[in-house]
């Protein structure tokens, strides 16, 4: 993948945008077009998934562990964010920071690419994994892009968890502004999904997971994956 300032999906995330994102995005977009509920569908599926040791790919704003932090009961208590936009990642830190602040819970960052093996020891594994609205913005084929599901399983502990979300293509119906955003965003490059399939996005997940869990909500696919196979 092209580095943050050659690639729309990373680059599209200035300070500007992230202050405004979570209304924009997580609000109106998955409320009206999208049709996938931040609240009642992207949150309780983060908060179930969330675990001691937690790896964060494609971070946005910060708003999901940040909300699930801000929570009591939370069992986290280290969280590694990567994303290739470091104004993403800073944003996310000190959101994430403000919200754990009295649960002495470690935030690290690191710039690097979901489509390349990560800069960790092989014995650094997590327990749990998120990718939510990261794939639908990967630049390639949907073929190519499963390749974050093999970066996800060689990071995960045995017993971890990885879930995410995605928006899908011209495969699900979409209303008026759901096909606005879909044609603007893959013409300027923050989307690729034009081709994003649930079969295919299955199939990648299956190559790598023994347990895997897909539902579509609107123009969102969800999936839970569990029991990393061995390469």
């Amino acid at each position: 993948m092209p580095p943050p300032r050659d690639n729309a999906g990373a680059a599209a995330y200035t300070p500007w945008v992230l202050y405004l994102y979570d209304w924009l995005v997580l609000y109106v977009t998955n409320t009206f077009a999208w049709k996938c509920s931040t609240a009642a569908d992207l949150l309780p599926l983060f908060e179930s998934t969330l675990q001691a040791k937690h790896l964060e790919i494609g971070v946005g704003t910060g708003y999901f562990p940040a909300k699930a932090l801000g929570r009591p009961g939370s069992r986290c208590k280290q969280i590694t964010l990567v994303d290739l936009n470091p104004s993403s990642l800073a944003a996310a830190k000190t959101r994430i920071s403000a919200a754990a602040a009295t649960q002495s819970i470690k935030v690290d960052t690191v710039v690097a690419d979901a489509m390349e093996p990560l800069p960790f020891a092989p014995s650094d594994k997590f327990d749990s994994i998120t990718m939510f609205y990261l794939i639908h913005c990967i630049p390639g084929p949907l073929e190519h892009k499963n390749r974050v599901f093999a970066v996800a399983r060689r990071q995960m502990a045995p017993d971890g968890v990885l879930a995410g979300a995605t928006v899908l293509g011209r495969s699900r119906p979409m209303n008026w502004l759901a096909g606005i955003l879909m044609n603007t965003h893959n013409r300027l490059g923050i989307f690729d999904n034009w081709d994003d399939t649930e079969e295919i996005l299955c199939r990648g997940l299956r190559e790598n997971f023994e347990d895997v869990t897909v539902w579509v909500v609107g123009r969102s696919m969800l999936f839970r994956a569990t029991r990393p196979r061995e390469r």
